[in-house]
């Protein structure tokens, strides 16, 4: 309970500021709901163990020139609130295959800075940008397993493209993909239930990826996207006498969303 008023109040708190933003400075604002194919894989020694489902976005985003005298100058900033229930397929510590489900609750802002290159209809837009990420993945118990709660928090920085074309007035097509290094992630497992434990650990940090594309036609939007987090193997930590650690793990994003623009 304690990590979901931990996620919610940072999503309402950054909302909130954003919003004080977007009414001074903003050229365009939108929110938007969507719903995304989430994938999980962990990478242990007894194998590749899996997660997937679907889950459901609500967001929002903030787009404007913060110097009249510099035009080209962009900044971009967006929010996002996920939260879905996936299936899991995991082993026992002896290797014998569980079926169960996991539960996510998680938000993301990410903010960037770009110039804008103008050729006729055209802003090709280089970009660099920060991002962060908190979510929580709470693992329902079954007969065979004990479900725990996880809470995981990551800083990772863009540096992308963004390419917008406008074929006419009132519409916008667009497309952006950055590369995502991982600068810093933490996990913070709670085995109070199994062992009265609370484990934190610094996972690897690798490099991920985001590509998307999409378009707006006076005030509707509709966007794809695949995000890609890459984290490496965790260091290890003592947990009841032995030796723990967050293998190397693969998540990925791949969403729908639509939105009305202000």
């Amino acid at each position: 309970m304690a990590m979901k008023k931990t996620v919610v109040g940072m999503a309402f708190l950054v909302v909130f500021c954003l919003i004080q933003v977007s009414l001074a400075h903003a050229i365009e604002a939108g929110v938007d709901v969507g719903t995304a194919y989430y994938r999980w894989w962990e990478f242990t020694t007894l194998g590749v163990i899996k997660e997937a489902g679907n889950i459901r976005t609500v967001g929002g985003h903030i787009a404007g020139v913060p110097l009249q005298k510099l035009p080209a100058l962009k900044l971009r900033g967006n929010v996002l609130l996920f939260h879905g229930q996936v299936d899991y397929d995991t082993k026992t510590s002896l290797g014998t295959p569980v079926k169960t489900t996991s539960n996510y609750l998680g938000f993301k802002v990410e903010g960037n800075t770009g110039w804008c290159f103008v050729y006729e209809q055209t802003c090709i837009e280089p970009f660099l940008g920060l991002a962060y990420r908190i979510w929580e993945r709470d693992i329902d118990s079954t007969s065979i397993v004990q479900g725990y709660p996880e809470l995981y928090s990551a800083l990772y920085g863009k540096i992308g493209m963004r390419v917008d074309h406008k074929p006419q007035e009132g519409i916008t097509i667009y497309t952006a993909w950055s590369i995502d290094p991982m600068l810093w992630a933490r996990e913070r497992i709670d085995w109070t239930s199994i062992s009265g434990e609370t484990l934190v650990v610094n996972n690897g940090r690798r490099v991920g990826w985001t590509i998307e594309g999409g378009a707006h036609w006076n005030y509707f939007e509709a966007l794809a996207y695949w995000q890609a987090t890459r984290l490496g193997k965790s260091n290890e930590v003592s947990c009841s006498g032995i030796i723990c650690f967050q293998p190397k793990s693969f998540q990925d994003v791949i969403g729908f969303k639509v939105g009305y623009l202000f």
